[in-house]
């Protein structure tokens, strides 16, 4: 199994030079028995407006990641029986650096 930081890069290089930029994607990892949620948006220009807002919303069995960068707005839903132990966004950009790296707490609704 390929570790999330040499799996982030490799799919930062991907989306750099396929021109997919920017891609918000999410990934799962494991440590020590417990899945942890990760948002990750793909090769973000290294030039571009910092990011202005995330959420995390939770409503039953449905997660829904809200993000806006700049003057692009990128929504991520999902539907999960399954539970994480945390959740987190993360930004890469195209120089291969982290931007942001952030545990997130979801807002429940309707639990």
């Amino acid at each position: 199994m390929i570790p999330l930081k040499e799996k982030l890069i490799m799919k930062t290089l991907y989306h750099k030079f396929n021109d997919q930029l920017p891609q918000l994607e999410t990934e799962i990892s494991y440590k020590r028995g417990n899945k942890h949620l990760f948002f990750v948006l793909y090769a973000l220009k290294s030039t571009s407006e910092k990011l202005l807002s995330h959420d995390l919303i939770k409503n039953g069995n449905e997660l829904i990641f809200t993000l806006e960068a700049g003057k692009e707005k990128h929504n991520v839903k999902l539907e999960t029986k399954e539970s994480y132990k945390s959740y987190y966004f993360v930004s890469i950009n195209d120089n291969l650096n982290i931007d942001e790296f952030v545990q997130i707490e979801p807002k429940l609704i309707n639990e």
